[in-house]
């Protein structure tokens, strides 16, 4: 039965629980497709949960709560979500300014 991914790098180990198991059973080409589909069915899941958190509470709890490719992720959502508010706000201005002109 495989439960779970780990990667290794360096003194660091990350986990990463599968959503399901999968049993290593039969055909290996059949329960490596099954594996490989859990996988991405996972990481989809954690990126969905992630997108969400990402966006509440304290930055560094987020960071701690998820899988480092999730981190990175929603730090770039934060990112992009906060640069867009900003350029937003500047075409208004920019409109206003021009109005009074």
């Amino acid at each position: 039965m495989i439960a779970h991914m780990l990667s290794s790098i360096g003194k660091n180990d990350e986990r990463i629980d599968l959503s399901e198991p999968v049993k290593a059973e039969g055909n290996i080409e059949d329960w490596l497709k099954k594996l490989e589909e859990e996988i991405r069915r996972t990481i989809k899941d954690i990126l969905r949960n992630a997108s969400r958190d990402c966006m509440q509470g304290s930055f560094g709890d987020f960071i701690n709560k998820y899988c480092a490719q999730a981190a990175l992720t929603g730090l770039q959502l934060y990112w992009t979500f906060h640069v867009s508010e900003c350029l937003d706000k500047a075409k208004e201005r920019k409109i206003a300014e021009a109005k009074n002109d």
